[in-house]
């Protein structure tokens, strides 16, 4: 689907704003959020973080799409993703030193994403090119952006959980999600 072809329409606060930045389009959108920092929000639970603050995670800028595609009647083309993949040094440039400094190559991550029909769009950054869909390990559809923050941390935690057990690490699930944590924080 050509999202250049959906119009924003709709009066809503988050239509506004992005109309008053100068989008036209579902896609001038996208290539708004997407050209904003990677930075965490302060208000993680606001909707309009992104733009508020100029900045957001995967999280947050997905959560405002997809809450701007539902606005204006787009969110039948798509769907709100959470993936969980194999985070490394090859596919998230940035964490490979922290990986190595605990002994590891590789550690689960949980990323947000829209699924727009059978393609999976990535607006976490302007530079971003989908390195991470060779490692996904699983998938999980969310059907609106109430619960994203929560449901993310719990099925990551999850993830990493599973994962220790079955490489028989050293590390508790605890540990893991510390060293997941400084592997974030080296990338913003």
């Amino acid at each position: 689907m050509n999202t250049s072809s959906l119009i924003l329409h709709a009066d809503d606060a988050l239509t506004r704003a992005c109309v008053d930045r100068g989008c036209r389009t579902f896609a001038d959108a996208a290539s708004l959020i997407a050209a904003l920092p990677y930075r965490r929000n302060t208000d993680r639970q606001s909707i309009l973080a992104p733009l508020t603050e100029s900045c957001g995670t995967c999280s947050t800028k997905h959560m405002f799409l997809y809450a701007l595609a539902t606005a204006n009647g787009f969110a039948e083309h798509m769907q709100l993703c959470i993936g969980v993949y194999r985070m490394h040094a090859g596919n998230t440039p940035g964490v490979g030193e922290v990986l190595r400094s605990f002994g590891l190559q590789e550690i689960p991550e949980a990323h947000c994403y829209l699924r727009i029909g059978d393609q999976i769009a990535d607006h976490t950054s302007a530079r971003f090119s989908l390195p991470f869909v060779p490692d996904l390990i699983e998938e999980h559809v969310l059907r609106d952006t109430h619960d994203l923050l929560r449901r993310k941390e719990q099925l990551h935690k999850n993830a990493i959980a599973r994962w220790a057990q079955e490489v028989q690490l050293h590390y508790t699930p605890e540990q893991l999600w510390s060293i997941r944590e400084a592997c974030i924080a080296a990338l913003s």
